[in-house]
């Protein structure tokens, strides 16, 4: 059973990295082209754009929330790993467990002040971008939480000796 809903978690797992990547993908080319467009428009016009700072902080934003599920899932992100390397491998995957458990209950906080930061920002709008209303903006932190949920799931189902 836990083996079937391993396989369907992966299959789902990999469609969820193609559009994470894929948006990431978008984003830095959406951010090369804004922060090149303030350049010249700065440098050769001789007048500043309103909106294309502002603008590009928040496709920043959206890239790293996004991607910071899909970075806990495939096992990739930063860590000082010099006790891990010198414990047993039974230890390093009760390890493993635990930091999932401390990864699941960060996610479940992000979730719930992620839609405490969505009821605000639905009477705010952006400063420099007043037809963009801030949830919108906010819109990418709830998401990432449920990311990190998708993916601690997958973590924790994980056998001992399973990459």
């Amino acid at each position: 059973m836990i083996d079937k809903i391993n396989n369907v978690l992966g299959r789902i797992a990999k469609i969820m990295e193609k559009i994470i990547l894929g948006f990431d993908a978008i984003g830095m080319a959406a951010l090369v082209l804004v922060v090149t467009a303030q350049v010249i428009s700065r440098y050769v016009f001789n007048n500043s754009l309103t909106w294309s700072e502002e603008l590009a902080k928040y496709i920043t934003c959206y890239i790293i929330f996004l991607t910071t599920g899909y970075v806990l899932g495939t096992d990739q992100h930063v860590r000082i790993d010099l006790l891990y390397n010198k414990m047993s491998p039974g230890l390093r995957f009760v390890m493993d467990k635990l930091f999932v458990l401390c990864y699941l209950f960060f996610a479940f906080i992000v979730i719930k002040y992620g839609i405490a930061y969505l009821e605000v920002g639905r009477l705010r709008t952006a400063s420099s971008m007043t037809w963009i209303r801030m949830d919108w903006m906010y819109l990418c932190v709830p998401i990432s939480g449920v990311i990190m949920v998708f993916y601690s799931v997958i973590l924790l189902l994980r056998k001992k000796g399973d990459a």
